[in-house]
């Protein structure tokens, strides 16, 4: 994030980044870690309320809380057919040895849908 924020300054990441992980037990845990992360140190010392694809989606322009950003991070089969400015994937890089595994099929897949 203080990556994206420094690239493009001035501009809001209110509900335009997508954290995007593989299911939502990895993300029950990731999302506790992250929100942590941003309360110690985050971007411009911006607020972030984390909040899954559904509740993004809720969102009403002109509607947000005052000065916090909403941040989707959901599993990425939540995310299908959702597009934001800025999305990054989590946990998706495992090394997997056997090149004809159907895991390795999966997260292909998965890496395709996130970039897509």
């Amino acid at each position: 994030l203080a990556h994206i924020v420094e690239q493009y300054p001035g501009l809001t990441l209110h509900n335009r980044v997508a954290i995007l992980v593989p299911d939502v037990d990895f993300r029950t845990t990731y999302v506790a870690e992250l929100q942590k992360v941003l309360n110690r140190k985050n971007p411009q010392g911006q607020q972030f309320c984390i909040k899954d694809t559904c509740d993004a989606l809720a969102y009403v322009s002109g509607a947000a809380g005052g000065d916090e950003w909403s941040l989707i991070c959901d599993a990425l089969d939540q995310f299908d057919g959702i597009e934001r400015m800025f999305v990054i994937l989590v946990n998706l890089d495992q090394k997997i040895d056997d090149q004809n595994s159907a895991q390795l099929h999966v997260v292909r897949s998965m890496l395709y849908r996130g970039i897509t």
